[in-house]
């Protein structure tokens, strides 16, 4: 018995520490740089693809990044979508819709008119971000708006953003990778 609780008492710290949010100082510009760290395999970024190839990277930025002032508790203020697909080329506006499990739907517009790498960037208003803490996400899709192009797949980790609204409730810490 005293095993089994060891055991689940360091699945569940492996499992919290690897929510949270970090931050990293630069020491020449004096400059905080904010990130969610979702997986210990991954910390940046949440890889989106059923192959390996094609498919979306997303990261949140946060509206603290690039400033003097520190801030334990950073604010969310954009997504931002690669999208590898063979053959794409510049890509302007478009969007992403996310399908939640119980059927609805959140679509958001890409601001950014035009980006020949393939990047998109959404900027959610505050009923959008309350949305995306509350669901569970079942599938994603980004187009393009210049080809039409798009990429649609199942979500990864269905409370992604459910598990980034807990981590934004924990005072930042330091990243101890870019120290």
């Amino acid at each position: 018995m005293k095993t089994i609780m060891i055991i689940l008492v360091a699945l569940i710290s492996i499992n919290v520490a690897a929510q949270r949010i970090t931050f990293h100082l630069d020491e020449m510009t004096d400059k905080y740089y904010y990130f969610y760290e979702h997986d210990d395999n991954e910390p940046k970024a949440l890889l989106i693809s059923n192959n390996g190839i094609h498919g979306l990277v997303l990261r949140i930025f946060f509206k603290e990044t690039g400033k003097t002032s520190f801030n334990p508790h950073p604010t969310p203020q954009t997504i931002f979508i690669t999208m590898a697909l063979e053959g794409l080329g510049c890509v302007e506006y478009g969007f992403v819709i996310f399908l939640f499990k119980d059927g609805s739907k959140l679509q958001l517009s890409n601001w950014n008119d035009f980006d020949c790498e393939g990047a998109f960037y959404f900027t959610p208003s505050k009923e959008d971000w309350n949305e995306l803490y509350s669901k569970e996400i079942n599938k994603i899709m980004v187009e393009d708006g210049r080809s039409h192009s798009s990429y649609t797949d199942i979500f990864p980790d269905s409370q992604y953003f459910i598990k980034f609204n807990k981590a934004l409730k924990v005072p930042a810490i330091q990243n101890q990778l870019e120290e």
